[in-house]
């Protein structure tokens, strides 16, 4: 390393230095301006500690775990739900007997409105096109 510069710039780095050469570099003002410069860049004068790169992209094993659990949490909600569903009984009350509780009868609940369609009141028939 004959430059000074270059003496300075390897020094920053991180890499073997003889103290010689630091020396006699850091005699000549513009290699002290250019390690300020350079210290200055790396943020090494701010008192901070340097802090490791740290990678924020999951890895593929990652993504695809993540993957495989939600599509099976996915899946254990549709079948929960369907057999929650499936089971389902609405209890009644038997008012004869206390303390027992019957499945609640199937079926429809009856109608509360009655439409009745009428041809020619209510609606019109017509044949043929769309």
């Amino acid at each position: 390393m004959t430059d000074r510069l270059d003496v300075i710039a390897a020094f920053a780095d991180g890499e073997p230095v003889s103290a010689a050469e630091l020396s006699t570099a850091l005699a000549h003002e513009d290699a002290r301006a250019y390690l300020i410069d350079v210290l200055a860049l790396r943020g090494l004068l701010d008192g901070r500690p340097q802090l490791p790169a740290v990678s924020v992209a999951p890895s593929k094993p990652s993504r695809v775990r993540w993957f495989t659990a939600a599509a099976a949490l996915v899946v254990a909600g549709v079948a929960g739900g369907y057999s929650a569903g499936r089971h389902a009984v609405t209890p009644v009350v038997d008012a004869g007997r206390s303390g027992v509780v019957a499945p609640a009868p199937a079926g429809a609940p009856a109608p509360t409105h009655v439409f009745r369609m009428e041809n020619g009141v209510n609606w019109n028939e017509r044949t043929g096109g769309n």
